[in-house]
């Protein structure tokens, strides 16, 4: 019996021995792979179609680039009395993708007096889905640069032509102080999911979390058809006796950015190139206007 658990022992050991070198042997070799990709500078064979399925998913905003390239290369013929074999690699590269659902983005509010309003229903919602870490900053656009809204008297249409229920015509405008002294406003952010670092409690006057929140990659964020994480924002307007009548608009934006981005995608547009630089470390600056 001792002879029999030493021989499966023995057996045992070799065969894990056998398996952590085959394995290590049988590594894929990075060069032969990239070998049919394109690359600047040289000519490679070129990219083959690609039968897609996307029964079942979001329709998607890109246009006018595939959502898949393929390359095929490299042969064998062997002629021979003794076994052969050959490697085939399939290598399937995915690239990181982003679903930005969002609901009350903009808002439009009448106010008679000053005074601390704050909206109590219905804050923005903004929900999430990317298969990687999704990088989440406040950018202000339009204001004195401490989240302020800027004092501005306008109609819809300047000089009401065409003319639009939305013209707006006061009898006397109020002359503009110099400096205009703007509204000031305050936001918090509830988060949904996991984040590298939690962002303020309560309203802030500067973006959460430092202007930066990092999505951390998970199960629900992967949420594609129905996302689950991301943030609502609520919005305190703190309007003040300095603030002479008229209209006071902020103008910002939120920017999602992969931050798990493969090489090959274009921050641009989004597009597969494959002659881009594989060693640029994403996320890629924001390109947008």
């Amino acid at each position: 019996m001792k002879k029999i658990l030493i021989l499966a022992s023995t057996l045992v050991f070799m065969f894990a021995l056998m398996t952590s070198a085959f394995a290590g042997l049988n590594d894929p070799n990075w060069s032969d792979i990239n070998d049919i990709v394109p690359a600047p500078g040289n000519s490679r064979p070129g990219n083959v179609a690609i039968t897609e399925d996307l029964t079942g998913y979001p329709a998607s905003t890109d246009a006018g680039s595939p959502y898949a390239i393929g390359y095929v290369g490299h042969s064998s013929d062997t002629y021979c009395n003794q076994n052969r074999h050959i490697v085939f690699y399939n290598w399937v590269s995915v690239a990181q993708w982003l679903r930005v659902k969002a609901e009350n983005i903009d808002r439009h509010i009448m106010i008679r007096k000053p005074g601390i309003y704050t909206f109590a229903d219905k804050p923005m919602q903004v929900r999430l889905a990317s298969n990687g870490d999704v990088l989440v900053n406040f950018q202000e656009l339009w204001g004195d640069g401490n989240w302020n809204a800027k004092w501005y008297e306008y109609t819809f249409y300047p000089g009401g032509v065409p003319s639009t229920p939305w013209d707006k015509s006061y009898p006397r405008l109020a002359e503009e102080l110099v400096p205009q002294i703007p509204v000031d406003k305050q936001y918090q952010v509830t988060v949904y999911g996991e984040v590298d670092a939690d962002p303020p409690t309560g309203f802030v006057e500067t973006p959460a979390g430092d202007g930066v929140i990092k999505f951390l990659n998970s199960q629900r964020l992967h949420e594609l058809n129905n996302p689950v994480n991301g943030f609502d924002m609520q919005i305190r307007e703190i309007v003040a006796p300095c603030n002479t009548t008229g209209d006071y608009v902020l103008k910002a934006r939120i920017i999602f950015r992969c931050y798990n981005q493969m090489w090959y995608i274009d921050p641009a547009t989004g597009a597969i190139d494959g002659t881009r630089d594989a060693t640029f470390m994403p996320p890629a600056p924001y390109l947008g206007m």
